[in-house]
């Protein structure tokens, strides 16, 4: 049974034909039904949609979203098993308890500030001393110290906020999979974010990501941050995305996501059998690996065309590349949002096959624009083979 409100069904290919609960979404339900309709008609799967809670009281449940919803407190009090994030879902929508959990285990973070109104947000502002300022409030941004003065004179007036000092470093993420007191680092992520130039400072996606193989130097340092991190119960079973940054072998947590379906998510399920990775994880069994890296890119498409996507889709598809449609509006060929995701056993060729997909698609679809890798990314690929592999 798989809970989700539709944001993250973009792992479905992944997981094997099951009955999907919708629970309350501001999207319209049939938007969300036309998705997974298109995800059948492009994977051959066999998703079901109800609405019939009583349907699911014997089966385990895959929350795609972290919410900690009405439908797993029934579940769980039902004694039913549920792999979901929702445990840490508090430390997602309450940041500042975050740190705070960080600061009293004595994990290291960026010099942090919390700040429960605008005048104090000005005054601790005095104390982040890098030249960049990340200011986490609705919306995350990474701004130039006086901007993000202004920024917080006159755009802030939602609080707590957390200020917290810039770190150039390596930024990694890792999907942390637990189950009972256990947890088990996987697939390690290295992203490229983007911001929007007429919003200075919001990051607002990612651009593309590549996933590595377990690095096990680094697999050492990440378990032992994250079981300070996390209290688990015997009935906790799931899912958390933790990023960190990595400057002179210090490993700094920034943040935590816990659900499941992003687009690393998404290259690592292509890497492995994840509906094996859950039910692992449902189970208190090993866990599967891979040994394979991931490229992947994300597509997007603002004007109307007349090619039959969906079959380009079926027909561009190999062994090592998947592309994964992630918006209904796909089917309306018009403003879209599609995923390439292309494995090899070396890097280089993962991000080489993947980039001339997308010269193929181009060729058919030209309106489709990505933002292609960088040498930044390159470079942080080497120094963490080289350091920590």
């Amino acid at each position: 049974m798989i809970i989700t409100t539709g944001d993250h069904i973009a792992i479905l290919p992944f997981l094997k034909d099951d009955e999907i609960l919708l629970r309350n979404t501001e999207e319209e339900p049939s938007q969300i039904i036309q998705r997974i309709e298109m995800i059948n008609q492009i994977f051959g799967k066999n998703f079901k949609v109800i609405n019939d809670f009583n349907f699911i009281k014997t089966k385990k449940i895959i929350a795609l979203e972290s919410d900690n919803t009405d439908i797993l407190l029934k579940a769980k009090a039902l004694g039913i098993q549920t792999f979901s994030g929702n445990e840490l879902e508090y430390y997602e929508h309450h940041r500042e308890m975050f740190f705070l959990q960080l600061e009293k285990n004595n994990i290291t973070t960026p010099h942090t500030e919390i700040a429960l109104n605008k005048t104090e947000a000005l005054h601790l502002l005095n104390f982040i001393k890098s030249q960049k300022v990340v200011i986490k409030a609705k919306k995350t941004k990474i701004l130039p110290r006086e901007i993000a003065r202004k920024y917080i004179q006159e755009e802030i007036n939602e609080f707590p906020v957390i200020l917290q000092e810039f770190i150039e470093g390596y930024e990694i993420s890792c999907e942390i999979y637990f189950n009972k007191t256990n947890t088990i680092t996987h697939n390690f992520t290295i992203e490229t974010k983007y911001t929007e130039e007429e919003n200075l400072g919001r990051i607002i996606g990612c651009a593309s990501n590549i996933i590595l193989p377990p690095l096990k130097q680094l697999q050492k340092i990440y378990e032992k941050t994250c079981e300070i991190i996390f209290s688990l119960n015997e009935h906790t079973h799931g899912i958390a995305d933790v990023n960190f940054i990595i400057k002179d072998d210090k490993l700094y947590p920034l943040e935590i996501t816990p659900r499941v379906g992003y687009l690393g998510t998404i290259s690592f399920a292509f890497t492995t059998n994840y509906q094996e990775l859950i039910n692992a994880t449902l189970n208190n069994e090993p866990f599967p690996e891979t040994k394979e890296f991931c490229f992947a890119l994300a597509i997007h498409n603002s004007e109307e065309i007349t090619v039959p996507i969906l079959e380009i889709i079926k027909m561009t598809e190999s062994k090592d590349v998947k592309i994964i449609p992630e918006t209904t509006e796909t089917i309306k060929q018009s403003e879209f949002v599609m995923s390439i995701h292309a494995k090899d056993k070396n890097p280089l060729t993962a991000i080489e096959k993947c980039t001339k997909t997308l010269m193929n698609l181009k060729e058919v679809i030209p309106t489709i624009y990505a933002r292609l890798p960088d040498q930044h990314l390159i470079d942080r690929i080497s120094y963490f083979l080289v350091n920590y592999y």
